[in-house]
């Protein structure tokens, strides 16, 4: 199936779950914050880290990786990386912070199709940053307060309540001018925008990362990437994932911390250290420019 169509169809499906999930908060009063810690470890698990796994077959074909030692070069300076971002968590856990909301923006931002304006694409990147904080400041100084000290994780997320409205304002702006352009792209930015606003940040974010930016970049790298073997493609998923599953298995019995603090922990921390090689990779590769340029045909 062509990938427009494939998007077309994932567009549907994530907008439907977002529209449905947004309008069930208004009428539930009482949401259970265990059943979102659940749905969010179940659900980046088994359909976030998979977008990510494929950068594997980024890389054996952006360096030509055809044998072992290649290879063995390519995942330590892959690790090294990583490696360098949980540093920045454990030493400067602030900054770290910081610096993984800034960079999810830019990340986050690729989402919208081909054609359509930077500034957009920035100010959609911000949704599932700053727009949380309209109505779920305490929900998410208590998250970010798992990673930081909660002083600082105060001071952040008041930063991103002052920021939010004018956001808010842009976002409208932007909408309204794109009516002529895409009306897929302005219900996309609709149904992120509700779930950011009336959504606690954590069911939000879940639902936002696994049925759109993970599932479009999956549909996105399938058309962009050479390999048709069913074989490499279903390996390339899922045996990274396998192994993420084992290291968070092992992380949640080694860390001496509360279960919802621990999967804050691992989760934030892991997506922050692999977006970051993440992102470098697909900038390396020309995948970034290409989505931005076209997205359909390589």
């Amino acid at each position: 199936m062509p990938q427009k169509k494939l998007i077309k169809i994932q567009s549907i499906i994530f907008c439907g779950i977002a529209y449905a999930a947004s309008l069930m908060s208004l009428l539930m009063t009482n949401f259970d914050e265990k059943f979102s810690l659940i749905t969010l470890v179940a659900f980046i698990v088994t359909l976030g880290v998979p977008h990510g796994s494929l950068d594997t077959l980024f890389a054996k074909e952006l360096f030509n990786l055809d044998h072992l030692k290649k290879w063995s070069k390519f995942v330590v300076s892959y690790s090294i990386i990583a490696s360098i971002v949980i540093t920045l968590w454990l030493l400067l856990p602030t900054l770290f912070l910081i610096f993984f909301l800034v960079i999810s923006i830019i990340h986050f931002s690729d989402d919208l199709v081909a054609g359509t304006p930077n500034s957009t694409r920035i100010l959609y990147g911000g949704i599932i940053i700053f727009l949380p904080a309209l109505l779920h400041s305490n929900e998410l100084t208590l998250l970010y307060g798992y990673l930081i000290s909660i002083e600082h994780a105060t001071w952040i997320v008041n930063a991103c309540h002052f920021i939010a409205f004018p956001w808010l304002l842009g976002l409208l702006l932007v909408t309204y001018q794109l009516k002529r352009f895409n009306i897929t792209t302005i219900l996309e930015i609709s149904a992120v925008a509700m779930l950011a606003i009336l959504i606690t940040p954590l069911l939000a974010f879940t639902i936002y990362f696994c049925t759109m930016h993970s599932s479009r970049h999956l549909i996105r790298s399938m058309s962009y990437l050479k390999y048709n073997s069913k074989k490499i493609i279903i390996g390339s998923l899922v045996v990274p994932t396998v192994v993420v599953i084992i290291g968070l298995g092992a992380w949640m019995n080694i860390i001496p911390f509360s279960m919802d603090e621990a999967i804050i922990k691992i989760i934030f921390v892991t997506l922050a250290a692999l977006t970051v090689p993440h992102m470098m990779l697909l900038e390396r590769s020309g995948f970034s420019n290409w989505i931005k340029v076209n997205g359909v045909n390589r």
